[in-house]
């Protein structure tokens, strides 16, 4: 099943061209699988495809605006194509968005 499927940083660093068609493979099964759409992300910034690489980050942050993991793509991005103030930017939302993250789990101990 697509679903079962995994794509770690190991395997993308590998072969960042190979990774990137397998994760465009199981992604066109319909599924909007937000840490694939990071994966892809990542191959696509090792592949220096940055517009496709901040669309995928992008779209995993709107599925998903919880996963530290979509604006951590997206800070990669910016930082890789030269954005400095941008990727500031995205280093402050993903240190905000672990804050909540982390006072939602302190709250629910309560």
């Amino acid at each position: 099943m697509a679903a079962e499927r995994s794509f770690s940083d190991s395997f993308i660093d590998e072969d960042p061209q190979k990774a990137l068609e397998a994760l465009n493979e199981a992604l066109q099964e319909g599924c909007d699988n937000v840490e694939w759409l990071c994966q892809r992300a990542y191959a696509q910034i090792l592949l220096k495809n940055y517009s496709n690489a901040v669309d995928d980050a992008k779209k995993a942050q709107q599925l998903n605006p919880s996963l530290p993991l979509a604006f951590m793509r997206t800070g990669c991005v910016e930082e890789n194509s030269g954005s400095v103030c941008d990727y500031l930017m995205i280093q402050i939302k993903l240190a905000l968005c672990k804050a909540v993250k982390e006072t939602t789990m302190v709250s629910s101990l309560s």
